[in-house]
C-alpha cells in the first residue's frame, strides 16, 4: 500500500531500487573466468529508460528486463560462451495519481 502523502517520484525511486537490488552492475564479465583487473574486456550494461508521460498518472516500474546477447568464441571443437552485449530496461505501468481514499494499493 502506498500512503497518500507518498509522491509518484518517491514511489518510482523505491520500486526501481527494489527491482534493481543493491549494487546493480555497470559492467559484466564476458567469460565466467574473466579477471577483475581486465576492465577493458568487460561488457558495459546499457540501461534503457523509456520516458512516457500520461497526464495525471504515475509511470510506476513493474518489471526489470535484462537482455544478454552472447556468441560462441574460440575453436570450433570447444567454443566458449562469450557475453557481447547486455541491456537492462524498466517496464512501467500507468497509475492514476488522484486518489479517493487515504491509501492506494498497487
Amino acid at each position: 500500500r502506498l500512503p497518500k502523502a507518498m509522491t509518484c517520484q518517491l514511489a518510482v525511486r523505491r520500486v526501481k531500487s527494489l527491482l534493481q537490488g543493491q549494487g546493480f552492475p555497470d559492467y559484466v564479465a564476458p567469460f565466467g573466468n574473466s579477471q577483475a583487473q581486465d576492465v577493458l574486456d568487460w561488457v558495459p550494461v546499457h540501461f534503457i529508460t523509456q520516458a512516457s508521460h500520461v497526464k495525471d498518472s504515475c509511470q510506476l516500474p513493474v518489471a526489470l528486463v535484462i537482455e544478454v546477447k552472447w556468441t560462441k568464441y574460440g575453436s570450433l571443437l570447444n567454443p566458449q560462451a562469450k557475453v557481447v552485449n547486455v541491456a537492462a530496461s524498466l517496464l512501467s505501468s500507468s497509475f492514476p495519481e488522484t486518489n479517493s481514499g487515504s491509501e492506494r494499493t498497487v
